[in-house]
């Protein structure tokens, strides 16, 4: 197999959400849901400053979004992050 090595993995759901008993109950489950995700991603690209990120979980976030326009808004949104960054994005 692979060595991954001198590779950050980092998983767009953390546990909490994968809990049953952990979900929302006053809130809409998009707003809320895909939002965290997406800053802690975000946050971990700016601490870390790849040269490459692969997203292999664009399925999980059109779950985590249950609405095409705002799923279609977060991809938008995370094409205008990137393109301010030296890095090279693959989305899966």
């Amino acid at each position: 197999g692979w060595s991954l090595d001198g590779i950050d993995v980092f998983e767009l759901v953390d546990g909490a959400h994968r809990d049953p008993d952990a979900e929302q109950s006053i809130l809409y489950p998009s707003e809320v849901e895909l939002g965290e995700p997406i800053r802690s991603v975000t946050t971990q690209i700016e601490r870390l400053k790849p040269q490459r990120v692969v997203f292999d979980s664009l399925s999980e976030m059109r779950l985590l979004a249950q609405d095409p326009l705002r799923y279609r808004r977060q991809i938008l949104a995370l094409k205008h992050f990137f393109a301010n960054r030296a890095c090279t994005v693959l989305l899966l």
